[in-house]
């Protein structure tokens, strides 16, 4: 009995162990948190005061973008050169990445080619967040991050019904930027936070 105890406790710890060591920063999620909500309200104000020169839109997401991935090279740069990325955080990277650029894909090519509603295209990178949150958080062992992921899914859905709605529109825009500040932001903080207990951990 006691043999069986130990073999569990002893399994249990290798997970906990692998769950620290796959862990990743969250600080992308908050850069990107950040940029996504600023693009998104100067796209609000466009909308909202009829500006129709497709530059504008295409400056503001641009310059968002661009700044993100600056600051988020510098930051993660340098946390590359404190530590050693194992499998499991590559992986993570992979799904990320991939994720964003599927969102890209979406709303670049969806909007350009008049094939998707403008204001449609915000609850589809919800759907894909979702996807991305509910897989970190299954790698990672996280519950609350595959809650997250569904969140996700259930609040896109909603915004998808309101896009043709008088309460929609523009406004899901702002809705979407709420979200961000939800359902991103603070669970990128989150992430950032046990991140850095478990870098502590691993130094001592």
């Amino acid at each position: 009995m006691n043999n069986a105890k130990e073999s569990l406790d002893f399994i249990k710890s290798i997970v906990e162990d692998n769950r620290k060591v796959s862990l990743s920063s969250g600080m992308p999620s908050i850069i990107w948190g950040v940029f996504v909500i600023i693009a998104l309200v100067a796209t609000y104000i466009g909308a909202t005061n009829s500006i129709q020169s497709g530059w504008y839109y295409m400056i503001a997401w641009t310059a968002s973008c661009f700044t993100a991935w600056v600051i988020m090279f510098i930051t993660e740069r340098k946390k590359c050169r404190e530590e050693v990325s194992t499998y499991s955080q590559k992986l993570l990277g992979l799904v990320w990445m991939s994720h964003g650029m599927m969102m890209m894909m979406l709303s670049l090519v969806g909007s350009v080619s008049g094939t998707i509603n403008p204001f449609a295209i915000s609850p589809l990178m919800g759907t894909v967040l979702g996807s991305a949150y509910f897989i970190n958080g299954v790698l990672n062992d996280y519950q609350w991050l595959r809650i997250v992921g569904i969140t996700w899914w259930v609040t896109s859905a909603m915004l998808f019904l309101l896009v043709r709605t008088p309460i929609g529109g523009a406004n899901i825009l702002l809705y979407f930027a709420g979200l961000m500040i939800f359902l991103q932001i603070l669970p990128g903080i989150k992430l950032e936070m046990l991140w850095r207990d478990a870098s502590r951990e691993s130094n001592l």
